[in-house]
């Protein structure tokens, strides 16, 4: 079987978001599956989805991740908390070479 290696919702969690009007829950389903033990994605881009302070969660799940290598969170507005998130993930997660925020 095949392996998911990329995720590219550059702009999508909005939409999605918008959909189920509820976009704490789409990126706490997303972090949820970063969490896990059988995540095998590489590369993420998360860009341009308006995540603001909900990036938070995403850096959270970031520190328990070993898949990961690259992600892209540019365009989100993660303002000072959300910085301050991803910079502890990075001191926690050593997996992940490649940073865009």
């Amino acid at each position: 079987a095949g392996v998911l290696m990329t995720v590219d919702m550059s702009g999508a969690l909005v939409n999605l978001g918008n959909m189920m009007t509820n976009m704490a829950k789409v990126v706490g389903q997303l972090s949820s599956s970063l969490r896990s033990s059988k995540c095998r994605v590489q590369h993420l881009n998360l860009q341009y989805n308006d995540l603001k302070s909900n990036a938070v969660d995403i850096a959270d799940a970031l520190k328990r991740n070993s898949s990961v290598v690259s992600i892209r969170m540019g365009g989100n507005g993660l303002g000072p908390e959300g910085g301050v998130a991803f910079a502890e993930a990075l001191k926690v997660n050593s997996n992940i070479t490649s940073v865009d925020l």
